[in-house]
C-alpha cells in the first residue's frame, strides 16, 4: 500500500520539528532573571531564552547581553550587556562611559520604573546612553553616587560588562573585564 501524499507531507513535518527541537534542546536553555541589575531591559521573574556558546562558537558583539558566571562567585550566574570588546579603550569618569574614544551622550527619558533598588519602592528614571551606532535605556536613581574606572584596553578573550540598571550591578567595575570562559551564551530572546 503506497502512502499518500498527505501523510509523507505529516511525517516529513514531524520529523523537521523533531530536528528543530532537538537542536533548540541541545543549544539553548531558559533562565529567569533573578536580580535588578539589567532594569529597565530585564525585570526580575522575566524568563529569557539563551543561546549556549560552550556548544559552539557564538560571535559576542557590543550590546549583546551575555550569562556568564560570576568571578569568585561559586555558583552564580548574572546577565550584563557587553560594552567593550577586545582591543578597545574604556573608561568611565563620573559615571560617563568612555569607549575607544567616544564619549557617551546622555539623555532624560520621560519613562520612569518602580522597585529598581534594594529599597522598597525605590524608582528610577530612564536615562538613554549613546554611543556611535547603539542607544540603550538605562535606570538613573537619585542616589547614584560617582563610579569611576581607570582607562585600560580590553584583553584578547576579555569583555567589559555593565548592568543597565548602574546604581545595582555588579559588574567589570568591580570584577574587571570578563574571560570569554566564563561566558555561557547570550540572550536571544525574552519570554
Amino acid at each position: 500500500m503506497k502512502d499518500s501524499p498527505k501523510g509523507t507531507r505529516a511525517w516529513l513535518i514531524l520529523a523537521a520539528l523533531f530536528v528543530v527541537t532537538s537542536i533548540l534542546l541541545n543549544t539553548t536553555n531558559v533562565y529567569r532573571v533573578a536580580a535588578r541589575s539589567m532594569m529597565p531591559f530585564l525585570f526580575v521573574g522575566t524568563h529569557v531564552l539563551v543561546g549556549k556558546s560552550l556548544d559552539f562558537p557564538v560571535p559576542l558583539h557590543v550590546n549583546d547581553v551575555v550569562l556568564f558566571r560570576v568571578p569568585d562567585k561559586i555558583g552564580e550566574l548574572g546577565l550584563k550587556r557587553i560594552v567593550a570588546v577586545p582591543g578597545d579603550s574604556i573608561s568611565i569618569v563620573r559615571n560617563v562611559l568612555r569607549v575607544s574614544g567616544a564619549t557617551a551622550q546622555y539623555h532624560l527619558s520621560s519613562e520612569f520604573f518602580p522597585d529598581v533598588g534594594p529599597d522598597v519602592g525605590a524608582i528610577g528614571q530612564g536615562v538613554i546612553e549613546q554611543l556611535p551606532g547603539r542607544s540603550t535605556m538605562l535606570v538613573s536613581q537619585n542616589n547614584e553616587f560617582p563610579v569611576d574606572y581607570p582607562r585600560r584596553t580590553i584583553p584578547i578573550n576579555t569583555y567589559f560588562v555593565l548592568g543597565d540598571n548602574r546604581t545595582n550591578s555588579d559588574d567589570s567595575r568591580i570584577f574587571g573585564p570578563l574571560k570569554r570562559s566564563r561566558i555561557l551564551g547570550k540572550l536571544l530572546l525574552r519570554l
